[in-house]
């Protein structure tokens, strides 16, 4: 996610609020509360989010297996309070399956 990488360097973050006009931080969260928000983005219970967003349960298993059997890492996922928008539903949702 290279646009909201810059938030984790505080140079480009100084960028970034100074000639963009946006600011940001990195918040560890569980599943769970990241639910609660996206929730919140789309009109939904954080239930119903979750539930909506494991049915796609192919590119579920398919990111399990890239973090067990390959032992890779992911981006981190984003919440865009100002747009409503987010960027990493499956990854949460892969997080919550394989560590509570």
């Amino acid at each position: 996610m290279s646009f909201y990488d810059n938030f984790l360097n505080p140079n480009d973050l100084q960028y970034m609020q100074k000639s963009k006009g946006l600011t940001g931080h990195i918040e560890y969260m569980r599943p769970g509360d990241y639910f609660k928000y996206t929730g919140m983005f789309f009109n939904k219970s954080p239930e119903q989010d979750y539930k909506d967003t494991i049915r796609n349960s192919d590119n579920i298993e398919h990111l399990k297996q890239v973090i067990l059997k390959y032992k890779r890492k992911f981006p981190l996922p984003y919440l865009n309070f100002v747009d409503r928008r987010q960027e990493g539903r499956h990854r949460m949702a892969v997080a919550a399956q394989l560590f509570g």
